[in-house]
């Protein structure tokens, strides 16, 4: 795992991944405290409120997108998605 800074590197390990969404839990370990993001639950959005996303999706490094929410848990045809995924 290369950090931000472009020159530390960390062995890491996958603890979980999904290759159709493309991503993954990968656990390191460094001498030194990194920093860290605290995690929500998305079975506690409701709409209105702020939401951020960070990750490197199909490899474009260091994306960021935020929003407000909408709506939940809408169903895949109201999004125009008809086929399962990966078809």
């Amino acid at each position: 795992v290369t950090l931000s800074d472009g020159v530390t590197r960390l062995r890491g390990v996958v603890e979980h991944s999904d290759a159709i969404s493309d991503i993954a839990v990968v656990r390191v370990n460094h001498h030194a405290a990194l920093p860290a993001a605290e995690l929500g639950s998305s079975s506690d959005l409701r709409p209105g409120e702020f939401v951020v996303a960070l990750g490197a999706p199909l490899g474009l490094t260091n994306s960021v997108s935020f929003g407000i929410v909408s709506a939940i848990e809408r169903t895949r045809s109201e999004l125009g998605l008809h086929h399962p995924l990966g078809a």
